[in-house]
């Protein structure tokens, strides 16, 4: 299907998602990828995952045309762009795929569908001041609110070595209901702020960075 989401917001920045309705060799005669990338595909058993990964990348397609690019991952497995200037991230989960483009500084995005699965990592991902200010709501829609928004701050930051439940602090969960929250990116004395944006379609939570 097209695109279920595109937006490009004031200051440069461009998303999208993609609802996977359409089978693999369907996105194969749509996209065009050199031999690295083809590759890259090729290593991936899951056909869900190739499916994916040919979503978002469709969804790049429309974010950036008329231009080719290619994309490439480095050593942390962030990807980057070839043969066209700027940023990006990209994330699925299940059926859905997102990807976010800036021209000139470093972005993050992630989608995840709400389920339980977060409830037995609590103590892994959530710091003090987000249980408190969340009043310990521990409800599923909350948790993967949180888990998106430290994806999203991981993603942008784009080096490993970073644990959620110190490094990547959320505020404004309890104000979320405005689809604003802020991010805190600590390594050692070198701390940075981030503004988030969220929302919800359907049964997933999106976030990304602005």
């Amino acid at each position: 299907m097209p695109l279920l989401l595109s937006r490009e917001l004031d200051n440069g920045l461009r998303l999208g998602v993609w609802q996977i309705r359409e089978p693999e060799p369907w996105f194969l005669q749509q996209v065009h990828m050199n031999a690295e990338e083809s590759q890259e595909l090729s290593l991936l058993r899951s056909r869900d995952k190739r499916e994916q990964r040919l979503a978002y990348r469709m969804v790049l397609s429309a974010l950036l045309k008329p231009a080719r690019f290619s994309i490439s991952y480095d050593e942390h497995r962030k990807p980057y762009l070839h043969g066209y200037p700027g940023h990006i991230s990209v994330s699925h989960s299940c059926e859905m795929a997102a990807a976010i483009y800036h021209p000139l500084q470093p972005v993050g995005i992630d989608i995840e569908k709400v389920s339980p699965r977060l409830l037995p990592l609590t103590d892994k991902f959530v710091a003090l001041s987000e249980c408190l200010e969340i009043s310990g709501d521990r409800s599923d829609e909350v948790l993967t609110l949180l888990w998106s928004a430290k994806e999203a701050l991981y993603k942008m930051d784009g080096k490993r070595g970073l644990h959620f439940n110190r490094d990547l602090i959320v505020q404004g969960l309890a104000a979320r209901a405005q689809g604003k929250l802020r991010g805190q990116v600590m390594r050692g004395i070198h701390t940075g702020e981030h503004p988030l944006a969220w929302e919800k379609l359907g049964d997933y939570v999106m976030v990304h960075t602005l």
